[in-house]
């Protein structure tokens, strides 16, 4: 009878103590994603929200037993992965300064590249390539 009961102190203690974590963290994040700078920061910021939801509600079924809460820690998941793709995929670059930075190499190489010509000759043709490649007697020497 004192085991189950240290027990379930141990439990109720580790149940507050992962909550209080939890909530701290989301604080935390709230005031990052309140100051900025970037709309990035933001994003991430919220994405590191729904993880902290993700988290609380996964310790609530762990700890309550109940299995019916898992299609919601799906859906919590998915919103928070569409949401930050598309954030990132229609993110506008306020700063040029955070804008992806390029190495010297790649610089150089943009540099040294003459710019594509839309009107000039494939490189590789492939509807060339089968033809040849279509005609049996071509690969032993022969002809017809």
């Amino acid at each position: 009878m004192r085991l189950t009961n240290a027990l379930e102190t141990v439990v109720s203690g580790l149940e507050v103590a992962s909550f209080l974590l939890i909530v701290v963290a989301a604080v935390v994040v709230l005031i990052r994603m309140m100051r900025g700078p970037s709309m990035l920061d933001r994003a991430v910021a919220m994405d590191v929200i729904t993880s902290a939801m993700i988290g609380a509600v996964a310790v609530w079924s762990a700890l309550r037993g109940r299995t019916d809460l898992i299609p919601a820690l799906i859906a919590l998941a998915m919103v928070g992965f569409i949401g930050t793709t598309t954030i990132a995929r229609f993110v506008v670059i306020d700063n040029p300064e955070e804008a992806r930075i390029l190495s010297e190499l790649q610089e150089e190489h943009e540099r040294d590249e003459p710019p594509i010509d839309d009107e000039a000759e494939p490189v590789h043709d492939p509807d060339r390539v089968l033809a040849e490649d279509s005609n049996p007697n071509r690969a032993e020497g022969r002809s017809l």
